[in-house]
């Protein structure tokens, strides 16, 4: 985890899906975004799949969850 004054990166967990699938079902997000399965178990699949990953590893990807302050 990485934290500033105001934000917090922190691994991705379980907890996460019900918001990442939210907003990757949002129209407005989806025109950004190259989602081919915006499904629920495909949300989770993601999840499970980045929920390790180790900040500024040789990771070939990562993804991480971006939370304001209090929302850890």
């Amino acid at each position: 985890m990485m934290k500033t004054e105001r934000l917090y990166l922190r691994n991705l967990r379980r907890e996460d899906i019900p918001a990442i699938h939210k907003y990757r079902n949002d129209p407005d997000c989806a025109r950004w975004q190259r989602w081919e399965d915006t499904s629920e178990e495909a949300v989770a699949a993601f999840v499970r799949n980045y929920s390790d990953s180790e900040f500024l590893s040789r990771q070939e990807e990562q993804h991480y969850a971006i939370c304001a302050d209090g929302m850890l």
